[in-house]
Parts: C-alpha cells; structure tokens; sequence
C-alpha cells in the first residue's frame, strides 16, 4: 500500500475511534456549559488570495520588477564576460604583475555586482512579502468581520477538513468582500 493510502485509512480509523468511544467529561461539560454547539465555517485562505484581485495586481508589479532585474542580470553577465574575455587575452601583452592588477580588479568588481544583485533580488522578495502580508491582514480582518455577521465561533482552513457540506464554506463571501475593499495593492518599487 502507498503512503497516501494508509495516512487516509490511519486518520479514517482515528475518527472512527473518536465517534464511537464516549467521552466521559462530555455530559458534564454540556450540563455546565454556557456555549452552544459550535459554528463553523471553512475558508479556502490559498484559493481566496491567489484569486483576489490585489494578489493579481501585485503579482502584475511583482513580475515587471522580476523582468526588469532578469534583464539587468543578464547585460551585467554579459558585461562581465566579455571583460572576462578581454583580459585572458590581455595576459599575453601584460607584464604578470598587470595581470594580477587587473584580475584583482576584475574579481572586485564581480563580488560588487554579484552583491548587487543580490541585494535586488532580496528586494524583490521583500516587497513579494509586504504585499502578502498586506494581503493577509485584510483577509483576517474580512474572515473575523464575515465569521461575526454569520454568528460562526470556529473558521477552519478547508484544506485542514476532510468532508464538509458546501454550505459551512465562506470563501466565496470573503473574496467578495476582499476584492471589494483591497481591490488593489501598489507594491513599493524595490531598488
């Protein structure tokens, strides 16, 4: 049997195990508990964000800048190859000390630019992750806003349950209302 296969009979059977033995506190705790039965509702948080118009908008932002480092990455390769080039065939003309002068020179001026680079592409990720957590904050504050107005006392990711009715899903209204009220995100240019 695969891994799949018996990670789904292993958590059926534990289900299983949990319908059918009783709880010993259960009547007690029902007897003297002020709370009713739980409400839940199930959102779909990777499903709503990825169809949200802010995180299109601010994948749009995200990929010009990818394309426009892409781009600079590429001509300072190219740069530094063609240097690269010119000085192996310097060496022939150049007195070793010349040589070792310039291939100093050289290897600076590559950790320079490497580290520059770098440094945007560390850029590009920190404003990928500024957009998201903008992102996701709007959308904690939209599921405790949706989860009040519809009395609900538990959301749970949906990919976290197994089997639920449609109904108990509130993606779609939170979408609905993410879109509404982030319909965009201006990420900050990175470098």
């Amino acid at each position: 049997m695969n891994l799949r296969l018996c990670s789904f009979f292993l958590i059926l059977t534990i289900v299983a195990a949990v319908m059918v033995v009783p709880l010993p506190f259960s009547k007690t705790y029902a007897q003297n508990s002020t709370m009713g039965p739980p409400l839940v509702g199930l959102v779909n948080l990777a499903w709503v964000a990825k169809q949200s118009k802010a995180m299109q908008k601010a994948n749009d932002q995200l990929k010009r800048f990818q394309t426009d480092f892409d781009t600079d990455y590429q001509n300072t390769f190219r740069e530094l190859q063609s240097v690269d080039q010119e000085l192996t065939r310097a060496k022939e003309t150049l007195s070793q000390q010349q040589f070792e002068q310039r291939r100093t020179q050289f290897e600076d001026r590559f950790k320079q630019e490497d580290s520059r680079l770098r440094q945007k592409q560390l850029g590009i990720q920190k404003a990928y992750n500024s957009a998201v957590d903008q992102i996701e904050q709007k959308l904690l504050n939209i599921i405790m806003e949706v989860s009040r107005a519809k009395g609900l006392n538990m959301v749970l990711s949906k990919q976290a349950v197994v089997i639920a009715e449609p109904k108990y899903d509130i993606s779609e209204e939170v979408l609905g209302r993410l879109n509404k009220e982030l319909p965009t995100i201006t990420v900050p240019r990175p470098f």
